[in-house]
């Protein structure tokens, strides 16, 4: 009886220690997909703002060269009025 109770006690030894080297391991692999998400979310957020400040500097760039544009138009067409050349934006 002390044989098979001495058995029972080294058994329940080695689930004991397999369960703490299962759980140590998923820890380990937790840690790891947390700090992957988290890096993974911080190169979004960069991304983000990176795409943000180039988006934000090719609309005012194009809004510079639409107004210059609009204004040289404008000149030339009320300069036309002025001189009472044709009226149509066409020619």
């Amino acid at each position: 009886m002390s044989a098979s109770l001495a058995g029972a006690g080294i058994l329940q030894a080695v689930e004991y220690l397999l369960l703490i080297r299962a759980t140590d391991l998923w820890k380990k692999k937790l840690e790891q997909v947390i700090s992957f998400v988290w890096r993974f979310k911080v190169a979004v957020k960069v991304a983000v703002v990176i795409s943000l400040f180039f988006n934000t500097l090719f609309a005012v760039t194009l809004s510079s060269i639409v107004r210059v544009q609009t204004t040289r138009i404008l000149r030339r067409r009320i300069g036309e009025l002025r001189s009472g050349q044709a009226l149509e934006f066409g020619s």
